[in-house]
Parts: C-alpha cells; sequence; structure tokens
C-alpha cells in the first residue's frame, strides 16, 4: 500500500457543488500528487457523489460511504482515518478551499518539529457579521488567492480572530487551546493519533462539540497547539449560518446536550468553565485565576 505524507479527510453529506470547490481546490496543490491522498467520508448523501468523484482522476481520491442514520460527521471521519495511510491527517470539510501551498506547508510544520504538533489553518469567511451572498459571490468570480485578498479587505475573517488577538497566536501558551479547535481544518500526525488510540466520539449525533473532544483528547495527550496564518483557506458558507440554526429550540436543546456530555466526559475545570461562561472567555479566566495564585 503506498504510504502517502498527507491524507486529506473530507466527510459529506450532499452538497456536491461545496465538495466540487474543495477538490478544485485540492487540484491545485503545489505539493507532488504522489505525496498526497484524499479520502472522501460520505455520511450517507443520496446525491451521486461517485460521479463526482470520477472528474477529478488527477488526484488519488479513496471514497467511503455510511448509510444515512443522521448527522454522524464523528463517524464519517473516523471512518476516513480507517482509510487513510497517511503520516499526516489533515482534516477539513466539506466546502473549506486550500490555499495551494496549504498541503505543503502542513507538511512541512510537522516534519520540522520532533514534538507531536496539532497545526491549526486560517480560515476566511467565518465572521458572522459577513454578508452571505457577498462571500459566495467573491468565491465564485475570483481565484482562490484573490478572494483571499478581497475577504480580508472586507473583514470576512476567520471566526476565531477575536481569540487570536486576546491571546495571541502561540495558542500552546493558552491555558486551553482546545477551544480554538474547528473540525474544519486541523492536522495531526496520524502516528500520534494511532499510539495515544484517539478518534472522534461517535456519540455526537448532532452538530457541535465533536471538534472540542478531539480537541480536549489531543491537549490532554501533549499535542503543541499550532496556528499558522500562512497556511490559509476559504469556507464557502452553508445555507444558514450556526448561530442562526441556534433560533431552532430543538436545535439549540441538542447542542446543549452535547455540550453536558462533554463537561460529564471529562470532568475537567477548563471544560466546565467553557460550558458555563462561554468559548471566548475561558482562556481569559483561566488566565486570570493563574494569576491570582501567583
Amino acid at each position: 500500500m503506498h504510504n502517502y505524507k498527507i491524507s486529506v479527510i473530507v466527510p459529506t453529506f450532499n452538497k456536491l457543488n461545496e465538495l466540487s470547490l474543495t477538490l478544485n481546490s485540492l487540484i491545485n496543490q503545489t505539493v507532488s500528487k504522489e505525496d498526497f491522498e484524499v479520502v472522501i467520508a460520505d455520511d450517507g448523501s443520496s446525491e451521486d457523489v461517485k460521479s463526482l468523484l470520477r472528474l477529478y482522476p488527477q488526484i488519488n481520491i479513496k471514497y467511503t460511504y455510511q448509510e444515512d442514520k443522521g448527522f454522524r460527521a464523528a463517524k464519517a471521519r473516523n471512518m476516513g482515518m480507517l482509510h487513510a495511510s497517511g503520516e499526516i491527517y489533515l482534516f477539513i470539510d466539506s466546502g473549506v478551499l486550500l490555499e495551494q501551498t496549504c498541503l505543503q506547508k502542513h507538511i512541512d510544520l510537522h516534519l520540522e518539529s520532533v514534538e507531536p504538533l496539532v497545526v491549526l489553518g486560517y480560515t476566511f469567511g467565518m465572521n458572522i457579521k459577513s454578508d452571505l451572498d457577498e462571500m459566495r459571490d467573491i468565491i465564485d468570480n475570483n481565484t482562490i488567492n484573490s478572494a483571499i485578498m478581497l475577504m480580508h479587505e472586507r473583514d470576512m475573517i476567520d471566526g476565531r480572530e477575536p481569540l487570536y488577538k486576546e491571546h495571541g497566536d502561540a495558542l500552546y501558551d493558552w491555558p486551553a487551546p482546545w477551544v480554538a479547535l474547528w473540525s474544519l481544518h486541523f492536522s495531526v500526525r496520524s502516528s500520534f493519533l494511532i499510539e495515544k488510540k484517539l478518534s472522534f466520539d461517535e456519540y455526537f449525533t448532532h452538530w457541535g462539540c465533536e471538534d472540542n473532544d478531539i480537541g480536549i483528547a489531543l491537549y490532554k495527550c501533549g499535542g503543541k497547539f499550532v496556528l499558522d496564518r500562512n497556511i490559509k483557506s476559504i469556507h464557502y458558507p452553508s445555507e444558514k449560518r450556526s448561530y442562526d440554526m441556534f433560533k431552532d429550540p430543538s436545535f439549540k436543546e441538542a447542542f446543549r446536550t452535547n455540550q453536558y456530555y462533554l463537561v460529564n466526559k471529562h470532568q475537567r475545570d477548563d471544560v466546565k468553565m467553557w460550558y458555563e461562561k462561554g468559548m471566548f472567555n475561558v482562556n481569559r479566566l483561566l488566565l486570570e485565576d493563574q494569576n491570582k495564585i501567583e
């Protein structure tokens, strides 16, 4: 079996247009085709994903499928890992477009470090203030590099930017760096995941918290969290933002159930504080507590 330097694991569920945008960005990567594979983990799509994948003979694609039993992104990512053979696993969401040097930069960072890194890419298009139609228009009518420049100019930035501005880009110095781990774009060495027996918790069958959970697990096992702003990507806007979905009481209740499960699973003060005070406050409060002790 061919061992690739990096496996790009992409869960998907219908929305072929978003998946095609992701694949188009992967065609144009500067890294050699022989050094990466793409594992499409289909969470039960009714649309013809296989026919779309046949349009991309330029890249090494593996396709794996599970029956549609509702939202099972965690299980889909685990399924993707089982079929992946790369030295590095890069997790991105369907609809994430990678700037053409992304894969090479992920590879370089991991190869240069003796520590087990958790590398977060910078993802434009997550600012809740931005207009969705305007973002789509920019992405649809520009190259990735041009779209990134335009989105930067118009403040269509990464939704975690308030955290980065407050606490700095050295995530490994934060008391709770796992709050910044969103599953839409991060990488980790496969050997580290295998050695520590880490995977996504398949309890999560509703949107939210499965990425926080794997982040906590990586942190507890000694993963060094790194943000690299030069690893640039774009998140193509979904039909609804997550905060719009919270207007649905049943959606909000299911998300709170996920949060409550996370708190009880890990039994950690930082997780409890994240639950009670919110992700944008937990690191500040933890640092304040540390300063009081000192």
